[in-house]
């Protein structure tokens, strides 16, 4: 159930009262989205759509740092998250203090070896982000687009083989340039 008051003074009116059908990354965000009168989905520039974490979140620029943008997710107006953006790389993170640190990390982890492409050794999340400075909100939203487990290990041919049964999702889009580093995709 979800309820709303204009004032905390004011008693909470009820917005909705719906089960939650499954539990997946955007579950609450769908919810919301489906019955509640004042939310509008956000219209983002196409530019941005890899600066935004999930399509229910609006992306306010903050400031530029040196050759760095740094972004705010919002959903209904409050901030979810942030992303740093250099060229078309992107870092998103939880907190605004570790963009830049977290962009930097990526740009050295993106220098990967060719060899990746038979590299038999199973990568967990944890390994991704330490070995390639992927962020988590990406790797959550591709596990999420082809039922991979953030927990379990999955080598590089289980990801390609997997990306080419079940076909194009949104995030090969808006994370093209991480996956063809591992060459998930060409």
């Amino acid at each position: 159930m979800m309820t709303r008051s204009d004032s905390k003074y004011c008693t909470p009116e009820k917005v909705f009262d719906v089960p939650v059908g499954t539990f997946h990354r955007t579950w609450l965000e769908k919810i919301v989205a489906e019955n509640d009168p004042r939310f509008v989905k956000p219209r983002v520039d196409k530019a941005l759509k890899a600066v935004q974490a999930v399509c229910y979140y609006g992306v306010e620029k903050l400031k530029d740092l040196n050759r760095t943008e740094i972004f705010r997710n919002t959903f209904m107006g409050e901030t979810i998250g942030y992303c740093a953006r250099r060229r078309d790389l992107t870092y998103h993170s939880d907190n605004c203090g570790t963009l830049i640190e977290g962009l930097k990390f990526k740009i050295r982890g993106m220098a990967v070896p060719v060899t990746l492409a038979e590299d038999m050794t199973p990568y967990t999340a944890d390994m991704l982000h330490r070995k390639f400075g992927f962020c988590y909100i990406g790797m959550t939203a591709f596990a999420t687009d082809y039922g991979l487990d953030m927990e379990k290990a999955y080598t590089f041919a289980q990801m390609r083989q997997i990306v080419r049964e079940k076909g194009h999702k949104p995030s090969l889009r808006n994370y093209k340039r991480e996956l063809k580093q591992i060459n998930i995709i060409q």
